[in-house]
Order: structure tokens, then sequence, then C-alpha cells
């Protein structure tokens, strides 16, 4: 909601400084616990459990070491590479970030197993205080205002979801011959999870890299502003659906509900990002020149054509956690190393055009390639019918077409102003008002 704002206080450059940054934490944090905090949830025994904590921890802590003294040695040459000179004032944030973002990820875990799923919600609303409030305030040290709002959000959730488990201190008794041999029965997560949980980051985040390093942090910032407002509100349902899932999977798997369960929640998903992916295809940049000022118009034409992207991503990364469910690590690794070539295959060949929404356009072709692919892959894992799927999505498309209808139809006059699109605009969201109730209505009788 504040988006607005922060775009009229912050440049284009410092989204883009941001983005680079918060990349980088992204990709090493998603590794800096080897992957073991995903096994929390999974042991019967809550001992088992607590040692899978306790060594993730320790994980996170030597991995932190280990990138701040990279980057201590080699701060300048990434600072040059990603035409990002921050990086070589404050590469410790980096650091910070890995600690932060590790501790929150292995917390949070432990919350799924525990099935405290308030104490997520409240604490991702407490994150969202925090950065809104420290961005707004600081905006004048540009940059630095960004990624310390970043890091303290992430402070306060690790904080948050570990308040309970210190009062009980239960789980800081444990025994280094449990540990390692906790850690041999979970081999396969550090050995096929890290790997795979390395090239599906690295698929989300190095094109904010590669495009920093090609067209500079500019194109970055709103290659970055699109992504936030395309991913944010969606990723927050997105993860928490995934989460649910991964605690419910395990059982279906057991039960033999796997696939009514997959199937279930695809519709689910279908219906609810739709919408927004109509409503961005037809008047995206109209759209962020409007809410965020004449200069984000580029950030709202990339939006427009990074929006099936994020339909297929929303459909397919809850779903994603079938793979470690099912115990199918390595076709969950092979898959990501596959979408990992082709996503920055995509980008050197558009920059070979040199044209930077050319590049974003066949960036964002290609990865909603990738992201059907996987939803397939894991909608025959779990044995769910694909003519189910296709005509779920089928239906849910044509009936999109027809309510963004007097949009198109008013898009279709050229000499058309933003003013022509208020009453169309007015009528469209009527009907996805009356949409959104008779989905969720549906879903309340359902359950």
């Amino acid at each position: 909601m504040t988006s607005p704002i922060l775009t009229r206080l912050y440049s284009p450059e410092n989204f883009g400084e941001l983005a680079v940054f918060t990349s980088l934490i992204s990709i090493i944090s998603v590794i800096s616990a080897l992957r073991y905090e995903l096994a929390i949830p999974l042991p019967d025994k809550d001992s088992e459990a607590k040692h899978l904590l306790v060594l993730s921890i320790f994980l996170v802590i030597i991995i932190t070491s280990f990138t701040n003294v990279i980057f201590f040695i080699w701060d300048e040459y990434v600072a040059e590479k990603l035409k990002v000179a921050e990086i070589a004032v404050n590469s410790w944030f980096i650091s910070l970030g890995v600690f932060t973002v590790g501790i929150y990820n292995i917390l949070n875990y432990w919350s799924i197993r525990t099935q405290r799923f308030k104490s997520i919600a409240k604490v991702k609303i407490l994150q969202t205080f925090s950065l809104t409030t420290i961005q707004l305030t600081t905006y004048q040290y540009e940059v630095v205002s960004l990624l310390v709002a970043y890091i303290i959000s992430q402070l306060v959730g690790a904080i948050g979801l570990s308040r309970e488990e210190l009062r009980k201190n239960e789980w800081t008794k444990f025994s280094w011959h449990e540990i390692r041999s906790t850690a041999k029965r979970y081999q396969h997560f550090p050995i096929f999870s890290s790997f795979d949980g390395l090239a599906n980051k690295a698929g989300t985040e190095l094109p904010s890299l590669i495009f920093a390093t090609l067209f500079g942090p500019i194109a970055v910032g709103y290659y970055f502003l699109a992504q936030k407002i395309l991913n944010v509100p969606l990723f927050l349902i997105s993860r928490s659906v995934s989460q649910v899932f991964y605690s419910n999977a395990s059982e279906a798997q057991k039960n033999g509900d796997l696939a009514k369960l997959v199937e279930d929640l695809h519709k689910q998903l279908v219906y609810i990002v739709l919408p927004i992916v109509s409503i961005l295809i037809c008047i995206g940049p109209e759209i962020f020149y409007f809410v965020f000022g004449e200069q984000w118009k580029i950030a709202g034409e990339f939006a427009k054509w990074l929006a099936p992207l994020l339909y297929f991503q929303f459909l397919a990364s809850p779903l994603s956690v079938i793979f470690p469910v099912t115990e199918n690590q390595r076709k969950g690794l092979l898959f990501q190393l596959f979408m990992l070539v082709v996503r920055i295959s995509s980008i050197i060949i558009g920059f070979s055009y040199g044209d930077l929404l050319s590049t974003v356009i066949l960036f964002s072709f290609s990865s909603s390639f990738c992201y059907a692919v996987l939803l397939i892959w894991t909608s025959i894992i779990s044995g769910a019918t694909l003519c189910n799927i296709f005509k779920v999505n089928l239906f849910a498309i044509i009936l999109n077409i027809f309510i963004v209808s007097p949009v198109l139809f008013t898009k279709s006059n050229v000499n058309h102003s933003f003013q022509d699109l208020f009453f169309p605009l007015l009528l469209t969201s009527i009907n996805y008002l009356l949409y959104y109730w008779v989905f969720f209505q549906k879903s309340v009788v359902k359950n």
C-alpha cells in the first residue's frame, strides 16, 4: 500500500541497488542451512526435529562467517562487475542479511511443524509494519534505508517466531552425537535439495544481477518494481498456501489423497490469480503511470509482459514441495537446473538484440514455459488428472476474458485515454467483486 509513496521518495536506481543486494542475500541464504530446515516438519519425534533445528542454526552461522570473509576480500570486484558502488562500501549488509534470513527461515519451518500458522501470520504483519516504517521515515539515506529496513524486518520475524521456543528452553538441550546422526539420516536434503534450492533461487534472483551487469541498476529498478508489485501480495498467499500444503501433503501421501489435494489446491490458485493477471495484461502500463508516477511507466510495461510468468509461477510454486514430500529431490534438482539454463539463456539472447524490453519479454515467456512444465510434472507425480487441470484453466480463462471485456473493448479504440478507462474499469471491478464473492462462498461451503 505504501509503494506509491516509496516510488516518489526513492529513485529507480535506489530500487535497483536494493534488488542487487537482496538478490545476493537470497541466493546465499537459500543454502545457508544446507536445506536441513526443510526436513524439520518431517520427523515423527520432536527430539529429532529439534536436533535438525540446532544443526540448521549452526550451519547458518558457519555460512554467514564464510560469506563475510568472501565479501571482505572481493567486495570491490563484485561492486565493479554489478555496477553498484554501494557493495564496496556496505558489503557487510550481505552477510548480516544472510544470517537474519537464514535464522528466520529455520524458525519458520519449526512453526510449520508445530502448526503455529497464526503466529506466522502475526509475524508477517509485524515485518511489514517495521519494513514500511523504516522506509518511509529514513528515505534521505536512500539505498541504505532500504537495506536496513529489509534486514530489520527479517530480524523482527526471527525474534517473533522464536519467543515461544526461547521460553521453553527445551530445544537448547542437544547431543552432538544425535546431531551427527540426524545430519546423516537427512543427508539427501543437502545433497539434492541444496542444489535444487540454489538453482531455483538463482533462476529467480540472477535476472536482477544479470540486468545490472548488462543494463545497469536503473533497469534493475524498473524490473524490481514490476516484480515486487506482481509478486509481493501473491507471494504472501502462495507461501502461506505452500506451508499449509507442505504440512498436509505428507499425510495425504500416506493416505492416498495427494492427487485430490493437488487438484483442489490448483483450482483455488487459478481462481485467485487469474483476475490480477488479466488486468495487468490489459492496462499494466496505465496503472503504473497513474499509481506510481510517470517515471515508472516502463515498469508497468514490464509488468504487462511478466504477467504470464506470474500466473504459472503462482500455480506451480506451491506444488513444487511435491518433490521433497514424495522423496523425488533428484527430479526437482534436474528441473531447477533446466529452468536456470533456460532463463539465463533467454536473457543473454535478449541482450544480443540490445533491447531491454525484448529481453524481459523473452525471459517471461521462457520462464512461463518452465513453470507450466513444472505444473504438469508435479501433477503427474502426485497422480492428479491432467485433464482436470487443463479444464480448470480453460474455463477460468474464458470467464476472465468475459469479465474484462469492457476494458478490452475500450483499449481497442486507438484514440483512447486513461480517463476513457474509468467506467470500463468500474464495471470490470464490479464484475470481479461478484467473481470473488462467488468463489469464496463456494470455498466456505466446500470446507
